[in-house]
């Protein structure tokens, strides 16, 4: 069972080396890493984890000095792990969570109980969420047959998830302190990407990859779950005021490895002919506004991590 005693009870132990300000000596130090011998998806996963978390550790971890390139015993491995998984080679969404997660976080940067926390709630929202896509699924299947009732229920079963998804949404206050986030985790997703202001006004050199090339990415956040961007598609959410979750729209690249559906079921054509062949009762038509407006009202807790 989701509870806030999950992080009371687990350790989450500070990483000395970044407290002393020795990690980018240890990890100039290592041998050029071979992930050859990697032979599952889920082992390339947790690889992808570990080396874009320990490369956002190499360039943020060390107060205002921050690091315009990577070394090449982490450059390499990184990208080559990136391209096998199809990933930037940079922290993002996934690897920050859904390929960092066995009950509590597996790696942490800062050691905190509040970052072990974060990860937890974003993985309950991704496990409720995902519950919303087969009601969906057969609520189109619903239309496709006329069966009003059968549309009914399943948009129903859809909002409940939904409503879950916001209320999980929130607990993240209860052990994720909005001081400790801001001034000691926020950095360690900050990606290269316009982020001149923080100190990388050339990007991130990658040392022994593509001759040295400087890589702009966008770092970790909660816009890139493929859950939600996937339910816009589904429910025909084509406008975005966020724009965040507009940008996360056209570079599918970014999400997390997952590929959202292109097949022109999966769109607002669907609804658009069911609204104007079927002409949906009011009971019908509510439920399908309440379920899109609730994914709507998700958007700013969910953008704001």
């Amino acid at each position: 069972m989701f509870s806030a005693s999950t992080v009371a009870a687990t350790p989450v132990v500070p990483l000395p080396v970044l407290d002393d300000y020795d990690f980018r000596v240890r990890i100039d130090k290592l041998p050029l890493l071979d992930v050859s011998r990697l032979e599952t998806r889920r082992e390339c996963q947790r690889a992808y984890s570990l080396l874009s978390i320990a490369a956002h550790s190499y360039v943020w971890g060390q107060g205002l000095d921050i690091a315009q390139s990577i070394p090449e015993p982490l450059a390499v491995p990184l990208q080559t792990i990136s391209d096998i998984l199809d990933i930037p080679p940079v922290l993002t969404y996934a690897g920050c969570n859904k390929f960092n997660m066995n009950v509590t976080a597996i790696h942490c940067m800062t050691g905190t109980s509040d970052q072990d926390w974060l990860v937890i709630v974003s993985i309950a929202v991704e496990v409720e969420g995902g519950a919303t896509l087969q009601p969906l699924l057969e609520t189109m299947h619903g239309v496709r047959r006329n069966d009003p009732e059968a549309i009914l229920i399943k948009l129903k079963e859809t909002l409940l998830h939904l409503e879950k998804v916001g209320k999980l949404l929130t607990r993240i206050f209860e052990r994720c302190d909005p001081a400790v986030f801001y001034w000691k985790i926020r950095k360690f997703l900050s990606g290269s990407e316009n982020a001149a202001s923080l100190g990388l006004p050339n990007g991130l050199e990658f040392n022994g990859v593509n001759n040295n090339e400087h890589k702009y990415h966008m770092g970790a956040t909660g816009g890139q779950s493929s859950l939600f961007l996937a339910l816009d598609v589904i429910l025909g959410i084509e406008r975005y005021e966020n724009t965040l979750l507009a940008k996360m729209k056209r570079r599918p690249t970014e999400l997390s490895s997952t590929t959202l559906p292109k097949s022109p079921t999966f769109d607002l054509l669907f609804w658009r002919s069911f609204r104007q062949t079927r002409r949906p009762s009011s009971r019908m038509w509510n439920a399908f506004t309440t379920v899109v407006c609730t994914r709507l009202n998700s958007s700013e807790t969910l953008t704001s991590k």
